[in-house]
């Protein structure tokens, strides 16, 4: 079921990802529906076109939300007081804490007309306070303490979807 990036006969624009998303959206979605799809996607589809087309085709989304193509949201969210949970896991005999932050009800981007999403950012730290990762999306889901563990799971499993055929492909190669 791909939906390929071309122009059309007798287009003036560029065909874009979130075109294509949108067509392939309107080909699909409502065959879809009663699965109750949720869509990843990468920072790109964070934008209220395709958020809007998603909901109208009855699934929900989980997009990744840059801070630097985000302004408007991250300026709302600045001060804000968010809700939080942190765990500490081990794995493989090494601690972890995941940090867990979300707020309800932001607006997508600037303007009067602007949806409301629920962004969520998500941090692993080691025991020796060191960084390994940190991320953001905005969703359509309710994100609640006990719902924020799983979303962060599906959005960061969008990575490994798109990464993981990407580095068989790549040792494919280098045998050659």
């Amino acid at each position: 079921m791909p939906e390929f990036i071309a122009n059309h006969d007798g287009t003036e624009k560029q065909d874009c990802e979130r075109n294509a998303a949108k067509r392939w959206l309107n080909a699909h979605g409502a065959r879809l529906k009663p699965l109750r799809p949720v869509y990843l996607g990468d920072d790109l589809f964070a934008c209220q076109p395709v958020a809007e087309k998603v909901l109208q085709s009855g699934g929900d989304f989980i997009f990744t939300c840059k801070e630097t193509s985000h302004k408007a949201l991250y300026d709302f969210i600045k001060g804000a007081d968010k809700d939080r949970h942190d765990e500490t896991r081990r794995k493989n005999g090494k601690t972890e804490t995941f940090r867990y932050r979300w707020l309800s009800s932001v607006p997508l981007r600037d303007g009067k007309d602007a949806m409301t999403v629920n962004w969520l950012w998500f941090q692993i730290v080691d025991a020796k306070g060191k960084v390994k990762y940190t991320m953001a999306w905005v969703t359509s889901l309710p994100v609640t303490k006990d719902t924020v563990a799983e979303i962060v799971a599906c959005g960061r499993a969008r990575w490994k979807i798109e990464s993981v055929p990407q580095a068989h492909a790549r040792r494919r190669f280098a045998m050659n």
